[in-house]
């Protein structure tokens, strides 16, 4: 009875960890997002039980505190749920949810366990116009 808080990074079924996909294979219940790719979603078994909690703005398929109160369900009910999470904008935008849902988990007498995903390169302001090495710099010896 353990609920994965899987990161799917960016949304490139590539680019998913290999973790990740394992358990996505194995899992009895999956709940997943707007953003999930369905070549993602198509990883889990037929037989696993699918939920949509899409959040876009102003329109939330569940708020944050249902889809906590679902995940303690489906733990009750199936030993592998899976939450997907893909292309959180922000390094540190999942940890309030992650916290929450450890929180709700723990409560219900279930483990909830997190498995981060590659960050997308806005994650990083790479779309800002941020540069890890700034630009005309030399590269010999950085690597």
């Amino acid at each position: 009875m353990t609920v994965y808080l899987v990161g799917a990074g960016p949304g490139d079924p590539g680019l998913l960890t290999v973790r990740g996909r394992e358990l996505l294979g194995r899992c009895d219940a999956l709940v997943y997002d707007r953003l999930a790719d369905p070549r993602i979603v198509a990883l889990a078994p037929a037989s696993a039980k699918r939920v949509y909690a899409g959040k876009a703005p102003d329109r939330h398929a569940l708020s944050q505190d249902q889809i906590n109160a679902l995940l303690v369900e489906l733990a009750g009910r199936h030993s592998c749920v899976v939450r997907l999470r893909c292309r959180v904008g922000r390094v540190l935008s999942m940890r309030t949810h992650e916290r929450a849902t450890q929180a709700a988990a723990n409560a219900g007498g279930q483990v909830a366990t997190i498995l981060p995903g590659f960050r997308s390169p806005p994650a990083f302001g790479i779309d800002r116009g941020f540069r890890a090495i700034p630009a005309g710099a030399p590269l010999a010896g950085r690597l």
